[in-house]
């Protein structure tokens, strides 16, 4: 079959299907389908093209023909459309005839041109893939240093911009890692200084009422024994008294001055035993008080003694001068009983 009958016979199918289908009168169906017949054979005719690039291997130079041959897919595309809008212009029937045509054209021209950008874009599509994914992987080696937020070009960079940035990023975030390592070993030892300063505390003050309880026992038993002389005392003058009445009748002035001399005696006697122990106690109350006053300027320097710098020792610093002020407290009032 000759190209000229092969053509005729292409028309014919066109124009059957416009004044069948699409209700046409004959001399325009084939009016148009002779202006869509030479882009739709051209179309076909690439085919043959096509098949032999999709069955390639994919390489520079097949890259290069899927390009060259989609750009004549797209200029016959481009073409039909032209035709389509020109013909679909003159009438609602004639513009879903030329719709048809333009189908079939589409029909066999766009899936190759869909495959042929593929092949096209294949080698740009594997380094958008290596990209992707080497920005995935760096990402990854990244978070193991705390990193949150991401450069948006990581897959980007070369290899040795890339050494260098996660080799800083490593560095800066071992920094911070030894820097809060040395500020917690700081506060640990604050701590424990704290507690061996408070332990002192309690120790001293331990000291302190054994003390003073020793001198309370002291107290006591020294009063337990004025005690039992002031009773003997009083049996004395009880006898002295009854001495007294048995010879009152017979030397009543005589008695009654004796009774006196006898009285002043004793008055004097027990002041001076008082002043005695209140001069006694006096002089140990003086030996404790300088050593309570030395006491309570030493717990107090405390508070002027050291400065810290983080907040946290701030706080810990103002609860230790608290306890400081209590133990200055308790110390007078220990003293004031």
């Amino acid at each position: 079959m000759s190209a000229e009958s092969k053509q005729n016979e292409q028309v014919t199918a066109l124009v059957h299907t416009g004044t069948e289908e699409f209700a046409l009168e004959q001399n325009r169906a084939v009016e148009i389908a002779e202006k869509f017949l030479p882009s739709i054979n051209a179309t076909k005719a690439l085919n043959a093209a096509f098949q032999k690039i999709v069955a390639s291997e994919i390489t520079e130079t097949t890259v290069n023909q899927a390009k060259a041959l989609r750009l004549r897919y797209v200029k016959l595309r481009t073409g039909t459309a032209a035709i389509h809008k020109e013909e679909k212009n003159a009438f609602l029937n004639g513009g879903r005839f030329v719709d048809s045509c333009k189908n079939i054209q589409i029909a066999n021209g766009e899936p190759c041109e869909t495959k042929l950008k593929e092949i096209e874009n294949h080698f740009e599509t594997l380094r958008k893939d290596a990209i992707e994914k080497l920005q995935v992987e760096r990402e990854g080696a990244l978070v193991q240093f705390g990193v949150e937020a991401f450069p948006s070009l990581l897959g980007e960079m070369e290899e040795a911009v890339w050494d260098g940035y996660i080799n800083g990023v490593k560095l800066n975030f071992e920094a911070k890692a030894k820097e809060a390592a040395e500020a917690e070993a700081l506060r640990v030892k604050a701590e424990e200084e704290a507690r061996a300063e408070q332990e002192q505390v309690r120790l001293e003050n331990e000291k302190l009422k054994a003390e003073a309880d020793k001198r309370e026992a002291v107290a006591k038993k020294e009063q337990k024994a004025r005690d039992k002389a002031a009773k003997i005392e009083a049996g004395k003058r009880a006898k002295i008294e009854a001495e007294r009445v048995a010879k009152e009748k017979a030397a009543a002035a005589l008695r009654l001055k004796l009774e006196a001399e006898i009285q002043a005696t004793k008055d004097a006697e027990a002041l001076a035993e008082k002043e005695a122990e209140a001069a006694k106690q006096a002089e140990l109350s003086k030996g404790d008080e300088e050593k309570i006053a030395d006491l309570i300027d030493s717990v107090s320097s405390i508070k002027t003694s050291f400065k810290f710098e983080s907040y946290k020792n701030k706080a810990m610093f103002a609860n230790v001068c608290v306890l400081c002020d209590k133990v200055v407290k308790y110390i007078n009032d220990q003293k004031a009983t």
